[in-house]
């Protein structure tokens, strides 16, 4: 409540009573509306889906940080794995899910040529990531953070993570033809 006596969880009419620096009341009526977003996301294949209906939608790519351009309906195709969530704009009220990630897409059917292999896979200190062509790789974690962006050439390329902190992270591998796989790794310092 403006007066700072109270606080209100629940809507609702409320009165409050203010008093003026000189002794004068004030009485004023206060109408609460108090609206939760729907931050659930539903999943039907690779198509994802947000609970929350008639609002605002702004699908995100959660590896990279950027609003996915043009998806801004209630549901959203993933037509590659990733981590995606969903900014819901509803009235005053905003929100963003959390990130779901979408795997095990077909990687045949994007005509993906050049593939790569990580492993250990959970990892404590150095990870081998094979290709099989030069590639560029980006590393994120779970909040976004960029913690690798290089080129890795054809063959076994070893990268240690012993200071990387224990967390999930995804590699973004990109071949020549600006094809994307992503893989998920987890990092464990047991």
């Amino acid at each position: 409540m403006p007066s700072g006596d109270e606080t209100h969880f629940i809507s609702g009419l409320y009165s409050d009573t203010l008093t003026g620096s000189f002794g004068c009341d004030s009485l004023i009526t206060i109408n609460l509306d108090i609206s939760d977003l729907d931050l659930v996301i539903n999943q039907n294949g690779n198509v994802l889906t947000s609970s929350q209906e008639n609002s605002t939608y702004q699908w995100i790519d959660c590896l990279t940080g950027l609003l996915l351009n043009g998806e801004v309906n209630q549901s959203y195709t993933a037509s590659q794995n990733g981590s995606y969530a969903v900014v819901l704009i509803n009235g005053e009220c905003q929100g963003t899910t959390d990130c779901f990630d979408i795997v095990g897409l077909n990687i045949s059917n994007k005509n993906l040529e050049d593939v790569f292999d990580l492993y250990p896979n959970p990892v404590s200190d150095q990870l081998n990531v094979k290709v099989n062509n030069g590639h560029a790789l980006m590393v994120v974690d779970l909040s976004g953070r960029i913690l690798l962006d290089t080129d890795v050439e054809p063959g076994d390329n070893l990268i240690d993570v012993s200071k990387w902190t224990d967390d999930v992270c995804f590699f973004r591998i990109t071949n020549r033809l600006d094809q994307e796989m992503i893989k998920k790794v987890v990092v464990c310092h047991y």
